[in-house]
């Protein structure tokens, strides 16, 4: 499934379609690099993908809120999109993942390989 459609995906109503796009993206993030990388990055921010993720972070399945932690957190590091610094502060968002109650108790053993870790 094409990036555009993981994105649009993450502001269904169905709790089946958010974890498919949430995990799918996830591993897209995962395993894209360089100019792919900030090519991804950069299609998220201005297709709304950043505030959807956002959203997810207090949603109650934890594979969805964390995943969703995961992507953001890779997509604010530049080995994943160089721009990423840059962007985030352009679009002025700034985010707290850990004021959200789900960010506590991350366990990515169930989750897909990221780049980051949550320790």
């Amino acid at each position: 499934m094409a990036a555009e459609d993981l994105i649009r995906l993450l502001g269904m109503d169905s709790d089946e379609d958010k974890t498919a796009a949430v995990v799918q993206l996830a591993l897209l993030v995962d395993c894209t690099f360089g100019e792919d990388a900030a090519t991804l990055g950069m299609m998220l921010r201005q297709r709304d993908g950043v505030p959807r993720l956002v959203h997810l972070l207090d949603h109650q399945e934890p594979v969805i809120h964390q995943s969703a932690m995961l992507i953001l957190g890779n997509l604010s590091t530049e080995s994943v999109d160089p721009n990423a610094e840059q962007e985030l502060r352009n679009a002025s968002l700034v985010v707290d993942i850990l004021s959200y109650p789900s960010a506590r108790n991350v366990s990515i053993c169930s989750l897909p390989s990221t780049r980051t870790s949550l320790a």
